[in-house]
């Protein structure tokens, strides 16, 4: 039986240990590609054949700041013909406040609120999308960025959330200050007028992903074990 040893007495823990992400990266990527889907998720987003949509999956509550997000989308599609729409899926206490927005900006016909989607569609829902939305005022991570980049999606991601350090502005996406509104629809506005930018985006998503795999995450816990000798 393995037993865990302390560290000697005045030894310092070392820096931390990089590659503790343990999704399967190479599940989700196929889940990105894996077109049957397609139509299930475009009845369920009640999209026309060709619309293009943002994708924003949250829980509806205060932090995941979605009123703030509905604005910017209003100030983004205002300015532009053919924008696409935008698919909010999910439950929660504030889901009333969501839809009161939404009314009071007009935006019923371009706002689709659904329920939450299986868990094996979203990395295509999110592929298929200009870009997923992750708009949270406070977040540890935000493990759907991890989902939705493995999966070859381009992302918008706030940087109050831990998973704002994947993203490279104009490689796999973009990170903003999620109380600046303004800022937010223009990303939403530059992103949805570019379907070239999108490609790009999404052809360098899977690959900022490569360094977190499940491989990765094996070694660095062989390298803990051997740092700290914690095995007999």
């Amino acid at each position: 039986m393995r037993r865990l040893h302390p560290l000697p007495r005045g030894q310092k823990k070392p820096a931390l240990i990089k590659g503790w992400n343990v999704l399967d990266n190479e599940a989700l990527a196929k889940s990105g590609d894996d077109s049957s889907f397609d139509a299930e998720i475009r009845e369920t987003f009640q999209l026309q054949e060709g619309e293009r949509y943002f994708f924003l999956p949250s829980r509806f509550i205060a932090k995941k700041n979605i009123p703030r997000v509905i604005e910017a989308y209003q100030m983004a599609q205002s300015r532009s013909e053919n924008f696409p729409k935008l698919i909010i899926a999910g439950r929660g206490p504030l889901r009333e406040q969501v839809e009161a927005r939404i009314a009071e900006l007009n935006l019923g016909s371009r706002i689709t609120l659904i329920d939450w989607l299986p868990y094996q569609q979203i990395p295509r829902a999110a592929r298929l999308s200009e870009s997923l939305i992750l708009a949270s005022t406070d977040d540890q991570w935000g493990l759907i960025i991890n989902e939705a980049l493995a999966g070859g999606s381009a992302v918008l991601v706030s940087n109050r959330a831990g998973a704002h350090e994947l993203v490279e502005n104009y490689v796999n996406g973009f990170t903003f200050d999620p109380l600046n509104t303004e800022h937010l629809s223009k990303l939403l506005y530059e992103i949805g007028n570019n379907p070239g930018l999108v490609d790009r985006l999404r052809s360098e998503a899977r690959g900022s992903m490569e360094s977190f795999s499940k491989e990765q995450f094996i070694e660095a816990w062989f390298e803990i074990f051997d740092r700290y000798n914690l095995t007999k």
